[in-house]
């Protein structure tokens, strides 16, 4: 616990709390809940983005996929990226539709009680 000065009280653990210490530990414990909520809320979707990236590289070489059926992520985007003619913002539209493609086979494959195939 702080006082004004921003520096540590000793407090007698047998002596009851002032109103003061009461609402400080309120407002601490508030503002941590509030810290931890902001942070959550960015850290859990993008390692997610990455968790299902890494796994779709590792699963395509473990597995042996064709490249005609599921194509390395690096190479899927490596392929987008250098293309000189094509904007940043068709590129990033390309990538996304890649996504989206995929989030739609999976959820057929799950509908219809199938594993996830392309």
């Amino acid at each position: 616990m702080t006082d004004a000065t921003g520096l540590h009280i000793k407090t007698n653990y047998d002596a009851p709390l002032t109103i003061e210490e009461v609402e400080a530990q309120v407002q601490d414990s508030r503002a941590r809940h509030q810290s931890h909520a902001r942070l959550s809320a960015v850290v859990y979707p993008v390692l997610t983005v990455i968790g299902t990236l890494v796994a779709w590289e590792v699963g395509v070489r473990m597995f042996g996929i064709p490249a005609y059926l599921l194509d390395k992520i690096i190479d899927a985007n490596s392929t987008i990226l250098d293309d000189k003619s094509v904007d940043a913002k068709t590129k990033f539209a390309a990538q996304d539709r890649i996504l989206k493609a995929l989030a739609i086979k999976e959820k057929q494959g799950k509908k219809n009680g199938r594993k996830f195939d392309l």
